[in-house]
């Protein structure tokens, strides 16, 4: 009879204690549950991308171009490209390449080690590297300051156009839409790029399209 009661009394002691701790547990997880969550502070602002865009003097008219007023590479006569090197009056040195015309040559002209000036004879096939259309040119730099119609080298209907602020100049059929040069130079006046680089001129001044 005795360990009868103690059996019931430990029942109802455990019993007791397991309704304590469940009481316990539920209210840690009410207090989990309503209190406040900490603000998450110092968020780092996220860096803006920075664009470097390049002025119209700047940018690379053509893949096939060098960049005018850097220093010529110093192994540019031992190329296959290289053909000859003439000292002009005025003291600059003109380096003739292989191009795709056998009587015009790809031409670079330096002053005391710098490039100045740049002509490239571009590809007659479209699916050639560095292949240009003279619309390709006026969609992004807009018309020529000069248009002017005739070539000493190309002939009489071929044209000249002059963007001489932004350093470079197209030659080529504005009928057909192709480019045969492109000249690249310091950006200039349209007179002093005729004066100092506009040798290949025959006629006059052609009204835009």
């Amino acid at each position: 009879m005795l360990n009868s009661l103690l059996q019931q009394k430990k029942l109802l002691l455990l019993f007791g204690i397991s309704i304590l701790l469940i009481i316990i547990l539920f209210v840690l997880l009410i207090s989990v549950t309503i209190t406040p969550k900490t603000p998450i502070t110092n968020i780092p602002t996220p860096t803006p991308v920075i664009i470097n865009t390049k002025t119209s003097q700047e940018q690379k008219i053509s893949v096939l171009q060098k960049a005018v007023n850097s220093e010529l590479p110093q192994k540019i006569e031992s190329s296959p490209d290289f053909e000859s090197k003439i000292v002009l009056p005025n003291g600059n040195t003109q380096y003739n390449l292989k191009s795709p015309l056998i009587r015009r040559k790809n031409e670079i002209i330096t002053n005391n080690g710098q490039v100045i000036f740049e002509r490239i004879l571009t590809p007659e096939k479209s699916t050639t590297t560095g292949y240009a259309r003279i619309s390709e040119f006026t969609s992004v730099f807009g018309q020529p300051q000069k248009t002017i119609k005739g070539s000493n080298f190309y002939g009489s209907f071929i044209s000249t156009l002059i963007y001489a602020d932004k350093g470079f100049t197209l030659i080529g059929n504005r009928r057909s839409n192709e480019v045969y040069e492109i000249q690249t130079y310091h950006p200039m006046s349209v007179d002093n790029y005729i004066q100092q680089f506009g040798q290949d001129i025959n006629e006059e001044e052609e009204n835009p399209l």
